[in-house]
């Protein structure tokens, strides 16, 4: 997708909130044809409380992060942002447990999607007063199904609750 749309104009960037070589997402993204690869070590905290200790960073601050990068590609551009909030084991940042609450007899896993859920929310919301917003196509995919929802190959691509 980089190579094709380079073709064309575009400026191309790929955003995990991972350490760099994480899931070779960055060797990935070299060989699809992204020109930028921005990975935990961009992200440029030095407090320590949007790491997730296990993944990298919480989807709130990466996908905020991510519009800043974004006002610094030029038009126009494609990126893609993968997110890690939604995977095992589940973290949600301490200070926003609390909008959780109304959900708290759900699983860990569902109130996790809630939080990424929620990131996308103020995503949009930060994406939406930047001059490329109203130019743009948002795509949203999942990475993948729950491992325990998986009892053959057609319930691999079929979420399960």
């Amino acid at each position: 997708m980089g190579s094709v749309l380079k073709d064309y104009g575009y400026t191309t960037a790929f955003h995990h909130g991972a350490e760099t070589g994480s899931m070779g997402f960055n060797g990935f993204s070299r060989i699809a044809g992204f020109d930028k690869y921005f990975g935990m070590e961009d992200f440029g905290s030095s407090d320590g409380k949007d790491y997730d200790g296990v993944w990298g960073i919480y989807d709130e601050p990466f996908f905020l992060k991510s519009v800043s990068d974004l006002n610094r590609l030029g038009e126009p551009f494609c990126s893609v942002i993968f997110s890690l909030s939604s995977h095992d084991p589940f973290k949600i940042p301490e200070d926003r447990i609390d909008i959780l609450k109304p959900y708290k007899d759900e699983s860990e896993s569902e109130q996790s999607v809630r939080y990424s859920d929620y990131s996308l929310r103020k995503f949009f919301e930060e994406a939406s007063r930047q001059n490329w917003y109203n130019s743009t196509i948002f795509l949203i995919t999942a990475d993948h199904t729950f491992y325990i929802s998986r009892f053959d190959l057609y319930s691999s691509f079929i979420f399960r609750c």
